[in-house]
């Protein structure tokens, strides 16, 4: 097993690339483990509610349960889940 450093990346605070150090192998995941999608060059991370554009650091897309919270925000993320108890 060999423990040498593969690839090496430094984000903006939005997930958005600030240097990409040589690598071996293109893995996808990436900024908070979440899988960049470079098709079409629009270079979008998939975050599962939606896709984020780092560069705007926005989402693209509209909440998919905005409807039924719809007074909070449309692009509301998590539905007020609780990180801290």
């Amino acid at each position: 097993m060999c423990n040498s450093v593969v690839q090496t990346h430094y984000y903006y605070p939005f997930g958005m690339s600030f240097t990409e150090g040589s690598a071996t192998s293109q893995q996808p995941y990436k900024y908070h483990d979440k899988e960049l999608d470079t098709e079409r060059g629009l270079n979008l991370y998939d975050y599962s509610a939606g896709y984020m554009d780092p560069a705007l650091e926005r989402f693209s897309t509209v909440e998919l349960h905005a409807k039924k919270i719809f007074l909070v925000s449309v692009v509301i993320n998590m539905a007020h889940l609780r990180l801290i108890n």
